[in-house]
């Protein structure tokens, strides 16, 4: 629950670059995982995070990832978004 305001996106982004230490002297990978409704809760927000974690050295994927049956009688979900941003 956190891309709602595409203006507070670059915040998060940074947030999450300061806590992995990107671009310190770690030789761990560092990685973020997000998942989004496919369809986004607030246009642009999704791409003003991406831009601001690729802006960072971030290498950056995002797919759709359908969601399984969960069983009769349960309400279909719409897909959702993974986002997969890694520092090498």
């Amino acid at each position: 629950e956190v891309l709602y305001d595409a203006s507070t996106a670059p915040e998060l982004a940074a947030t999450f670059v300061r806590l992995l230490g990107v671009g310190s002297q770690a030789t761990s990978l560092r990685r973020v995982l997000l998942t989004d409704p496919e369809r986004e809760r607030v246009l642009g927000c999704r791409a003003a995070f991406v831009k601001a974690l690729a802006d960072a050295g971030a290498e950056i994927v995002v797919s759709t990832v359908s969601i399984p049956s969960l069983g009769e009688g349960l309400q279909a979900i719409d897909p959702v978004v993974l986002l997969d941003a890694c520092w090498p």
